[in-house]
């Protein structure tokens, strides 16, 4: 008997009393039967009995099922079937207290050694989950049908359902698969451990599982509001990504997406300070070869890391320290991607860490801190968004004001529209080729045609698609289209094709599809390189001209047969149509001037000789 229990301390965990558990009446323990509405107390009630009796490493997987080929004379250890043994009794506790409904769902397990305990622990977290999600996306489904849209389809990450086989180059989240290249994505995955590594070894606290245990907190706190931020309805394998593989999974992914954003952002400075030689060098690599990858990933439909991860991983003191070195760079002005990735990632970071450098000044001293340009836009944000390309959609419609002013002009606005279409159908003369174009919204004017009608083209101060009117006005001044800049470069293709993309994945309603609508209006004025000549000139388009002669064929490809649906440049393009200055008023306008010149021209000899005359 000595023997025997010598052996059975040595094959079971010392944590474990193997006969207290035997006797243990579960029922009394834990009197909840677990439902899909009680699971975190039920939850909260087993873990102090699981951790009591010392085999909770049996739940989390510490405590791995033993071999059982190892042998006696009856085939099996006995550290194998001591084992089973204690597995078994804890699934019965876990099998006692669960609803019928979970128990069928429990037993459908398929395993190649049977049911164990973790199993239905897994498969428990799961099916609440799963609950959670779908109660939730009903839930905001429930908003939107109110037409307030408190919760609107945007705030959320998808994939573009109609390019299923579309895989972004490096993969952010868990939306996305293992791409065709094997060899690439063990490059990729090789970079994004060399990254991770690399904080672990160079933080502050000097010990790795004190540095990785900070990280994992940090997104553990902000977890639930993390996965309910991807819709993955189809996607089994997020489904099934337990806790601890969510969590790593954002903070690898996480720090690499922010290291690979605070290199772009450097590039032309000195980056060494946030990118060290001797560090990070698949990373440097990477986009040093393959940059225009990197950024169709980053800006890729689905393939997003929310920005409240980025905002807690930014917390850590390692990434603190990046983000401190950074904060003397300027806003980029002419390169959309570093404009979304400076407001969307840096910026952030930056005010929150001078917001705490300046904690104990007075709330009159902070506000006029952060009343300068530097912080404007990110304090004028009223919808925060979800993601990069969530943020990158709404910079492009516009930070500032636009919203404020598109409610006090669209009522108008669309009223006058079918005013004048009215009063077009009951025109006295319908074969007017003035009304005909008016009421034909399927063709627009280009941009020289519209210069050879006498419309000038006037640039206001940012980018913004909500800002765009036409304004019709009287001689002698002239009428003009207002229209934001059109920023070109490398990258410019890809990251407008994305924000399409990204419309069409959120299921927008036509009226809602913004960017499809813009950029179906800028291709109607952008058809030939004449056309973008013009408004490279009245400062519209903002680029090389290497670039900006490729602006027509890159609208084409991009824009497609779309129509413009959003309101408000339904109701420019209208304008734009109906708008016909007659020919005799151009004449006018140049006789009046060459009345008025010759008239100065007068004036000043006249003046002229009466302070000089003649000896």
């Amino acid at each position: 008997m000595a023997s025997s229990s010598s052996d059975s301390s040595t094959l079971v965990p010392m944590a474990v009393d193997v006969s207290a558990i035997y006797f243990c009446n579960i029922k009394n323990l834990v009197p909840t039967v677990l439902d899909y509405t009680n699971y975190t107390l039920w939850r909260e009630l087993f873990l102090p009995i699981f951790k009591g009796y010392g085999v909770y490493g049996f739940i989390d997987g510490s405590y791995p099922c033993p071999e059982p080929a190892i042998g006696d004379e009856n085939g099996d250890s006995v550290a194998f079937q001591q084992w089973i043994q204690v597995d078994s009794i804890i699934l019965s506790w876990i099998q006692a207290t669960i609803s019928q409904q979970i128990l069928q769902e429990i037993i459908l397990i398929k395993s190649n050694r049977g049911l164990t305990c973790r199993d239905a622990w897994l498969k428990i977290e799961q099916l609440i989950h799963n609950q959670n999600v779908q109660k939730y996306y009903k839930h905001n489904d429930q908003l939107d049908v109110t037409g307030k849209k408190l919760l609107h389809v945007r705030n959320r990450i998808c994939k573009h359902s109609e390019k299923k086989n579309s895989t972004p180059s490096i993969r952010f989240g868990p939306l996305y698969g293992p791409g065709d290249d094997e060899i690439q994505e063990k490059k990729i995955q090789a970079a994004k451990d060399e990254v991770w590594l690399n904080i672990l070894r160079t933080s502050p606290a000097n010990d790795e599982e004190v540095t990785k245990g900070l990280y994992v907190s940090a997104i553990r706190s902000i977890e639930k509001e993390a996965r309910e931020s991807y819709i993955a309805n189809d996607n089994i394998s997020f489904l099934q990504l337990t806790g601890t593989e969510f969590r790593m999974m954002m903070i690898k992914d996480g720090c690499f997406f922010i290291h690979l954003a605070l290199f772009m952002l450097v590039e032309g400075h000195n980056h060494r300070h946030v990118l060290p030689a001797d560090h990070n060098k698949l990373l440097q690599e990477l986009l040093h070869n393959k940059k225009q990858q990197c950024v169709a990933s980053m800006f890729h439909v689905g393939n997003q890391i929310p920005l409240v991860v980025l905002k807690s991983l930014m917390k850590q003191n390692y990434l603190r320290e990046l983000i401190a070195i950074c904060g003397s760079l300027k806003r980029p002005k002419s390169d959309l991607a570093k404009m979304a990735l400076y407001e969307f990632v840096l910026l952030p970071a930056i005010v929150e860490i001078e917001t705490e450098k300046r904690s104990n000044c007075s709330p009159h001293v902070l506000q006029f801190l952060f009343s300068g340009t530097k912080h404007k836009a990110a304090n004028q944000m009223q919808h925060q968004p979800c993601d990069l390309l969530h943020g990158f959609h709404q910079l492009l419609l516009g930070l500032e004001n636009n919203d404020k002013i598109e409610d006090e002009q669209g009522v108008d606005d669309s009223d006058l529209v079918e005013t004048d279409l009215e009063a077009g159908r009951r025109g006295a003369d319908s074969s007017s080729p003035i009304l005909r174009r008016a009421g034909d919204l399927s063709t627009g004017r280009s941009a020289s045609e519209l210069k050879q009608s006498g419309i000038k083209f006037k640039v206001f101060e940012g980018i913004g698609i909500k800002g765009i009117s036409f304004k019709k006005r009287y001689y002698p001044f002239d009428p003009y289209l207002a229209l934001p800049q059109f920023l070109v470069d490398a990258h410019s293709k890809v990251l407008i094709q994305s924000l399409k993309d990204y419309e069409t994945a959120q299921n927008f309603d036509d009226n809602e599809r913004e960017v499809t609508s813009y950029l179906r209006f800028m291709h109607e004025l952008i058809q030939t390189s004449e056309d973008a000549k013009v408004l490279h000139l009245n400062g519209i388009i903002k680029g090389s001209w290497k670039h900006t002669e490729k602006v027509p064929r890159m609208l084409e490809e991009v824009a497609g047969e779309e129509e413009v649906t959003c309101p408000k440049l339904r109701l420019a393009k209208f304008k734009l149509n109906y708008f016909d200055r007659p020919p005799w008023v151009n004449l006018m306008s140049q006789y009046f001037t060459l009345i008025f010149a010759l008239t100065v021209i007068q004036t000043f000899y006249a003046v002229l000789a009466y302070h000089r005359p003649n000896s």
